[in-house]
């Protein structure tokens, strides 16, 4: 069988608008499409927003816009944004409350297995990227148990082993 890896990302809208396709590959094709969380190019490369073109933000909005009504996938604002980030100026903080711990916690989700990696991002970059105030109440306990995992084990999980995620 061959194995496809997908770098994905909660901040990236493409990740999620691809995200029920990839995870439906693996039934359609004898082909493991193994997710890999991985941080966003914002936090891999703090100075991509400085240097890109003025055009870019304004053509990905539409391309994303346009990408998920043909997918019929809801897309809204990001309240809040998992990377923080001046978006005036593009600066990137040093302080990043969300970004790391969704991803250590999707990357212990996808420890467990490829489907359940799977469900636990489906899950979660649907709420963050429908425009729900995601960080607010329950939803995100909610999202986390959709995807059949308890957001405060895999919280205190991803805690303890930082270092090693």
């Amino acid at each position: 069988m061959k194995t496809i890896d997908v770098f994905w990302s909660f901040r990236s809208p493409y990740s999620y608008l691809a995200t029920k396709r990839l995870r439906s590959m693996s039934n359609a094709w004898d082909v493991r499409v193994r997710p890999r969380p991985v941080y966003p190019i914002a936090i891999r490369t703090p100075e991509f927003f400085s240097e890109i073109r003025p055009q870019w933000v304004p053509y990905l909005m539409r391309d994303i816009v346009r990408l998920s009504q043909y997918l019929g996938l809801p897309l809204g604002a990001l309240n809040p944004d998992p990377v923080v980030m001046n978006m005036m100026t593009r600066e990137i903080s040093p302080d990043q409350p969300h970004i790391g711990r969704l991803t250590r916690m999707g990357i212990l989700a996808c420890e467990i297995g490829d489907a359940e990696g799977w469900a636990f991002m489906d899950e979660v970059s649907s709420l963050i990227w429908s425009g729900g105030a995601w960080t607010e109440g329950t939803a995100l306990v909610e999202a986390a148990a959709r995807a059949g995992f308890d957001l405060a084990d895999l919280d205190s999980r991803q805690e303890a082993e930082k270092d090693r995620l």
